[in-house]
């Protein structure tokens, strides 16, 4: 969780913090899909609102930058997370994910494999040897 009474907190670049708060409501939506999902799988009936509620904060989080890159998508993206079925909400999450995937926020296999020979591959590259 961000902590803005902290100095460290106050000294980064505001797209870092933002960054942040959008991992933070993405986790959000996980934990609360997760519930709902082991609620459902007991017996018990789950109101769909707080999925619904929590998936509504990551949108909002994410709308901007979403509308500048989906405009086309963006009344589709909307309508779905305002729905009150789980299945909308969930395909919501996951354009949203992707979306996240594709800005590398939340990429984490993004090392280079670099393999073959080091020399040819300097070569190749015009490094001197």
């Amino acid at each position: 969780m961000v902590d803005f009474n902290n100095e460290t907190t106050i000294s980064r670049p505001a797209d870092e913090i933002v960054k942040i708060l959008i991992l933070e409501k993405r986790e959000h939506v996980f934990d609360m899909l997760e519930f709902h999902d082991k609620k459902n799988g007991s017996g018990v009936d789950v109101d769909v609102a707080f999925v619904r509620s929590r998936v509504w904060a990551l949108f909002l989080h994410v709308r901007a930058t979403w509308k500048r890159h989906h405009p086309d998508d963006y009344t589709v993206l909307y309508r779905l997370c305002r729905s009150r079925k789980i299945d909308d909400l969930i395909l919501a999450v996951e354009k949203i994910d992707d979306f996240l995937d594709d800005l590398q926020l939340t990429r984490f296999d993004n090392k280079v494999k670099l393999g073959g020979n080091i020399i040819e591959r300097n070569r190749a590259h015009g490094v001197p040897i």
